[in-house]
């Protein structure tokens, strides 16, 4: 009898076996400091000038989201940041809206403007800006993002996860992907328009990157590849219910 289950069960692994991806150098992460990211959108409009035609518009759009980037900070009306705040006397977290005009406002205190900040400053913007009012605090904030995770997974939606988690955790936390999913195919899209393509999601899933580590922004969309809904957890138990039921009949033909 152990023979036959453990038999259904490695066909029931192989039969879920992830595609393999192909190996690749792992990618530079996403850069996310203000020096970096100037020194990346001046790399490009130098590139774009010699580029070819394709290349020089990819290039100049990509310098120019950067720039508008640096400009207009990370942070939009509706945005959640996770913020823990220690004063010397309590520390107390919670959890704050971004308002409309790219501010986030304490308890008690006067609004504080995100604009123009980065993800990457925010802990440090938020210190110097409660200094004012608080001796010494200390600040660990943490931008979450709201996503769309869509296509052959256990339960597509949205999602609000923190910028800084896996991808792979993203999609298991959305059910994983069915059996049915091709995550060699998996974009992200903003919009109508594919902003991060299938060769960077894999190696994104090989390599471990984190969703701000790809700049996934809030409201976008990660498309599964693949067609069906049935997730993972419905094939494992449409496939323990056949296995209880083969081994009831095989306890059934043992007693005569």
């Amino acid at each position: 009898m152990n023979r036959f289950v453990f038999a259904c069960l490695a066909l029931l692994v192989s039969g879920l076996a992830l595609p393999s991806l192909a190996q690749q150098p792992p990618p530079q992460p996403t850069p996310h400091s203000r020096a970096d990211l100037e020194a990346r959108a001046t790399l490009l409009e130098q590139e774009s000038s010699s580029a070819s035609s394709d290349e020089k518009a990819s290039k100049a759009a990509e310098a120019a989201m950067i720039r508008t980037r640096l400009r207009d900070g990370d942070f939009r009306a509706g945005d959640r940041i996770v913020v823990r705040v220690d004063s010397g006397v309590r520390a107390q977290a919670d959890t704050f809206l971004v308002r409309g005009d790219q501010s986030v406002e304490f308890p008690g205190l006067p609004a504080i403007a995100l604009t123009g900040v980065l993800h990457s400053e925010l802990s440090d913007y938020l210190t110097q800006q409660l200094s004012r009012y608080f001796r010494d605090p200390k600040v660990q904030a943490y931008p979450m993002v709201r996503v769309a995770i869509l296509g052959p997974v256990g339960n597509p939606g949205f999602y609000s996860f923190p910028a800084d988690v896996l991808l792979s955790d993203a999609i298991m936390n959305a059910g994983g992907p069915a059996t049915s999913a091709k995550l060699e195919q998996t974009v992200v899209k903003r919009g109508d328009r594919e902003v991060i393509d299938r060769r960077a999601v894999q190696r994104a899933l090989v390599y471990g990157y984190t969703l701000s580590q790809m700049n996934v922004r809030d409201g976008d969309a990660i498309h599964i590849g693949g067609g069906s809904q049935r997730s993972w957890y419905n094939t494992l138990r449409a496939v323990s219910i056949g296995l209880g039921l083969a081994l009831t009949v095989y306890g059934i033909t043992q007693r005569f």
